[in-house]
């Protein structure tokens, strides 16, 4: 209330106190007393409403801090966010990206992340969880570190933060190292990782997903007995890690008219003896079976050839007899039908891990080689599974990777 109200409101109070007990100022006219007492009860009125007004805004103030406390209460400590390019993912109550690691084991209760790890990569913990509408808290937990603090999981994964992201709608930490992650809340394949075989692609649980190198044509010849070993993969959508491109994946129709889900062309793949996260029982299973990554070059499968290395899209690679290790002498119209092949640093199934390496060519260019034999495409190849240029003028030849050269 404005101070000269309040002046005048006392002086006011002290004038009718006097009137009350019949004193008049000194020098005052009858006339002016009665007017003044008029002012008085004037005043003793606005006194009255100010009171009922100050009553209503505390009550108003009251409505106001019990509003305050239910907005504080709607907090969410774990939100989605939505970035162009990335799609859907969790962040904290400041919109901060939280991530996951694919070197960790989901719901083994431990963490790959220590040390300097740590340091770029802090833990998320909240002790109490306000979740919105689309996040489950039973899909969230806590796991104790090996220094006694506590981490907060999804589905069974570590949550982390990444230094580099300063401020809300930060996804710095996105594929770094290719095993780094923004945590999305609802991945249908994620990218795990694993000593010896490298990132590969799992299901939400950490199941690890497989290719079958007999479907080397973009359909699945796994049926029956196969199918009970190796059961389909087949997410009603999907939801991926960013760094994979979503054309790559698409839908086949089985025999039974059930849908599997391919990458690249080639179907994936459960295998029944993997039981918990992070097993791997079924790579190279027969030389025809092994886990799905993103690779550069793989094993595929046909009866008149047997075993043989193809691109990730299914295309025939060959090598030339009158190569020799390191040295590549197609070239000219011997190029022009046989394309060189290459690929930096290929990722490969792991029991072909160390055999590529690269030439250079007399005209600068690079080459994928196998075991020192550089590789080629052929020219009269249109799709994937052709071998037309398998025995060409007797020097032309798929690569086996079991034999070989």
């Amino acid at each position: 209330m404005d101070v000269k109200v309040w002046g005048f409101l006392l002086v006011g109070l002290l004038i009718g106190a006097l009137v009350g007990y019949g004193l008049a100022p000194k020098g005052m006219s009858q006339e002016d007393y009665n007017a003044l007492q008029g002012q008085v009860k004037e005043l003793q009125g606005k006194v009255g409403q100010y009171e009922s007004q100050i009553s209503d805004l505390k009550g108003k103030v009251s409505d106001y801090e019990k509003q305050l406390g239910e907005l504080k209460g709607k907090v969410y400590t774990v939100n989605i966010a939505y970035k162009e390019g990335i799609g859907y993912y969790l962040v904290d109550r400041d919109g901060r990206a939280l991530y996951y690691f694919a070197k960790d084991v989901p719901n083994s209760g431990e963490s790959a992340c220590y040390g300097d790890c740590a340091q770029k990569w802090p833990v998320f913990y909240e002790e109490e969880l306000n979740l919105p509408p689309g996040l489950n808290k039973d899909d969230f937990s806590v796991i104790t570190r090996d220094d006694g603090s506590k981490q907060l999981t999804y589905k069974g994964w570590p949550l982390y933060y990444f230094f580099k992201d300063e401020k809300a709608g930060d996804t710095n930490g996105e594929g770094v190292k290719g095993v780094w992650f923004v945590m999305k809340p609802d991945y249908t394949l994620m990218i795990a990782y694993k000593d010896g075989i490298g990132t590969y692609f799992v299901d939400p649980k950490g199941m690890a997903l497989y290719y079958f190198a007999k479907d080397v044509n973009g359909t699945s010849v796994c049926y029956g007995e196969c199918a009970q070993k190796w059961p389909v993969f087949a997410p009603e959508e999907v939801s991926a890690p960013s760094t994979l491109d979503p054309s790559d994946f698409s839908y086949i129709t089985r025999e039974d008219d059930t849908k599997q889900l391919a990458y690249k062309g080639w179907p994936l793949y459960y295998f029944f003896k993997d039981e918990k996260a992070g097993d791997t029982n079924g790579e190279d299973v027969k030389h025809v079976w092994y886990v799905m990554r993103d690779y550069d070059v793989m094993i595929a499968y046909q009866p008149s050839v047997g075993t043989y290395l193809v691109d990730d899209m299914g295309m025939t690679l060959y090598y030339f007899v009158k190569d020799s290790n390191g040295t590549s002498v197609c070239y000219g119209e011997c190029a022009q039908k046989w394309p060189v092949f290459y690929r930096e640093n290929p990722v490969v199934p792991s029991v072909i891990a160390n055999d590529f390496g690269e030439i250079t060519r007399d005209d600068g260019s690079k080459q994928t080689t196998f075991r020192g034999y550089p590789l080629y495409y052929f020219f009269k190849d249109g799709k994937r599974g052709d071998i037309n240029g398998q025995g060409v003028k007797n020097v032309w030849f798929v690569v086996n990777p079991f034999n070989f050269p």
